[in-house]
């Protein structure tokens, strides 16, 4: 497991520590620090790779949950699949590297997972291994970003709920733009996101999401 953290944020990490540890396999876990791009950082994974069957790349907004170690050990078991992980929600086809998982022999080999002009970070990855290997990518859909996402029972919209319980992880997104600022900074933005700023209202929601995130994370991996 490689997980490329871009932030301070060690309440997040220790989440996603945390539930690797709970998913129920032994998964050996490398956390990647330091101010490289998350790119690089993957790209120096390789060095680790060849010690291990299969690698994960996974961001430390994440949690994992019982079955996800499961599903990932059974889709690769078909030869003509490349990876699999977390499809993007952007309008690029492919995998997300916040959650992809191949084998080490085929994660060694592959070309650079920096974002180039046109190309946001595992692009040319997941280019590589449908086109030029001709391997298919297999998607399980995390939970990712709503507000009302992470809630508890009775509080969050009903519809979401199977959706949110049946995700085999989460993310949160935005991991790092959702650090705690301190009292008087999130509550300036939220000041002027009640005076009409709409770009200090979304920081100041991002906050209360991340909090919201890491409660009902905290209560599903106990």
């Amino acid at each position: 497991m490689l997980v490329p953290a871009s932030g301070p944020d060690l309440p997040l990490r220790r989440l996603a520590e945390r539930s690797l540890f709970r998913c129920g396999q032994i998964v050996t876990t490398r956390v990647l620090d330091g101010p490289a791009s998350h790119g690089r950082k993957l790209d120096y994974g390789k060095i680790l790779a060849p010690r291990f069957d299969c690698v994960v790349t996974m961001d430390s907004d994440c949690v994992v949950f019982p079955g996800w170690a499961e599903w990932i050990t059974q889709t690769l078991q078909d030869p003509s699949v490349g990876a699999c992980g977390a499809p993007r929600i952007d309008t690029l086809k492919g995998l997300h590297p916040s959650m992809l998982a191949m084998g080490a022999d085929l994660y060694v080999r592959t070309p650079s997972f920096e974002a180039t002009e046109g190309k946001a970070t595992g692009v040319a990855v997941c280019e590589w291994l449908g086109i030029t290997q001709g391997l298919r990518l297999v998607g399980a859909e995390a939970v990712r970003g709503d507000w009302w996402s992470y809630g508890d029972d009775g509080d969050d919209e009903p519809e979401t709920r199977p959706h949110r319980d049946h995700a085999l992880w989460w993310h949160l997104g935005s991991g790092t733009a959702s650090a705690w600022p301190g009292w008087a900074k999130q509550m300036y933005r939220t000041a002027r996101g009640l005076a009409g700023s709409r770009l200090h209202r979304k920081a100041a929601d991002l906050v209360w999401r991340r909090r919201r995130f890491i409660r009902a994370a905290m209560r599903r991996i106990q």
